[in-house]
């Protein structure tokens, strides 16, 4: 019974990122996307960019250079 919760608890453990985080990082252009909507988890451009920042490497980047890059990446968008 036991090994069986621990396997229940492992395949829990493999299934919640799926449901919490419907896109992965970096799979979202903001060219295509509005801020505060459900494409960005209702987060800011630059909110949304350190989030994608943090999924790939597991560490936050200064809301300033969020604010940076996204500044850069609309001006590609030409928004």
């Amino acid at each position: 019974m036991k090994m069986f919760l621990v396997m229940a608890l492992f395949a829990l453990m493999a299934l919640v990122p799926t449901f919490a985080c419907p896109t992965t990082a970096g799979s979202t252009d903001l060219c295509t996307v509005k801020p505060f909507t459900a494409q960005t988890n209702y987060m800011s451009f630059a909110g949304y960019t350190r989030w994608q920042q943090f999924q790939q490497t597991v560490t936050w980047i200064p809301r300033r250079e969020a604010l940076a890059q996204t500044k850069q990446e609309l001006a590609l968008c030409g928004k």
